[in-house]
């Protein structure tokens, strides 16, 4: 089995993110975000066939176990996995209704979701026995901070050419994205770090 068909069986319905199959072998992942006081969502459109997008929050904060001082039971939204031209990625996305939010919160949140997908990764290999499942070398990781989704719009920003956003701290953040949505290549587009 592929690491998609596994995740695909491992999570449930209501963790996934809805898709909208489209006519060229690409699809639109729609991120809803129903738990607000006012629901708001994200379209991704053009994401490859190979792709599955689940709801980090999903995963119940561990406040029994954590005490939670470092944020460390903080959760970003969505994270999408995928296959695109002979790469794989891991994106982890943070939304935000308005413009709230500090920097190191979200960088928390997205730190959380990456440590959801270290626990697939081991249950990958505990549970369905697949030693390489996710294999961290196999998967270039991305984060993205998207603001003001939803809200009456704005003209729309696209983050200035920065470094790769590879790392939390390097995060790509919109704001005020179009109605239209958010082009999938539009979260790991950048410059590369150079070494």
């Amino acid at each position: 089995m592929s690491d998609f068909d596994i995740l695909r069986a491992m999570l449930t319905d209501a963790a996934l993110a809805r898709v909208e199959q489209r006519q060229d072998d690409r699809k639109n992942i729609v991120l809803d975000e129903q738990h607000a006081e006012q629901p708001y969502g994200l379209r991704i459109t053009g994401a490859p066939y190979d792709t599955v997008a689940f709801r980090a929050d999903s995963f119940p904060a561990p406040r029994d176990l954590f005490r939670c001082g470092n944020g460390e039971c903080k959760r970003a939204d969505y994270v999408i996995i995928s296959r695109d031209d002979d790469e794989n990625w891991i994106i982890y996305v943070e939304m935000k209704s308005g413009s709230t939010g500090s920097r190191e919160e979200i960088v928390q949140q997205l730190r959380g979701a990456q440590c959801i997908v270290a626990y697939c990764r081991a249950v990958g290999r505990e549970f369905w026995g697949e030693d390489r499942f996710l294999q961290s070398r196999a998967f270039r990781e991305r984060f993205v901070s998207v603001r003001n989704v939803g809200q009456p719009r704005k003209r729309p920003s696209e983050p200035p050419s920065v470094p790769v956003n590879d790392r939390p701290e390097h995060m790509k953040t919109f704001s005020d994205p179009p109605r239209g949505g958010l082009r999938f290549k539009q979260l790991f587009e950048g410059k590369r770090r150079r070494s």
